[in-house]
C-alpha cells in the first residue's frame, strides 16, 4: 500500500503553539536515555561487515539477522538500492530485496527499516513508505 499524505497547510500560530508544546514536554524528559544501565557500562564497539556504498537505518528479525539498505550515488539515476540481510554469526551480505528508484532521474534513499507482527519488511525511501 503506497501513503499519499494529504496536502495541508498550517497556520503559523498553530505551528508555533504545536513547537512549544512540544519542546516543553522534552524538556521534563530525562537527560539521560539509560536511567536503570540497561545497556553494560563497559561495552565496546566493533565492525561486523563493511558495505560497497553508505547504509542508513537497520533493523534486525526474530532470527538474530540484521537488515540494512544500501545508497545510491546521485551518477546511478533510476537504479535501484538493495537491502541485504546480515547473519551476525556469519556475516556476509545477502541481498533479500531492491528498493526502486522513485523514477528514472531520481535515485532512491532509504532511511530506514521496520518488521510488522507478520514479518513483512517495510523500508521508508524519501517520501515512500
Amino acid at each position: 500500500m503506497q501513503f499519499t499524505p494529504k496536502e495541508k497547510s498550517i497556520e503559523p500560530r498553530t505551528l508555533l503553539l504545536g513547537l512549544t508544546a512540544l519542546l516543553a514536554g522534552a524538556a521534563a524528559v530525562s537527560a539521560w536515555a539509560d536511567d536503570r544501565h540497561a545497556v553494560p557500562q563497559n561495552a565496546t564497539v566493533s565492525t561486523l561487515i563493511t558495505t560497497p556504498l553508505p547504509v542508513e537505518g537497520m533493523t534486525g528479525d526474530s532470527n538474530g539477522n540484521l537488515y540494512v539498505p544500501r545508497r545510491q550515488l546521485a551518477a546511478a539515476l533510476g537504479a535501484p538500492c538493495p537491502v541485504w540481510r546480515v547473519n551476525i554469526a556469519k556475516p556476509s551480505l545477502v541481498l533479500v530485496g531492491n528498493i526502486p528508484a522513485p523514477n528514472a532521474t531520481s535515485v532512491c534513499a532509504p532511511l530506514g527499516l521496520a518488521f510488522d507482527r507478520g514479518g513483512k519488511l517495510y523500508v521508508g525511501d524519501a517520501d515512500r513508505i
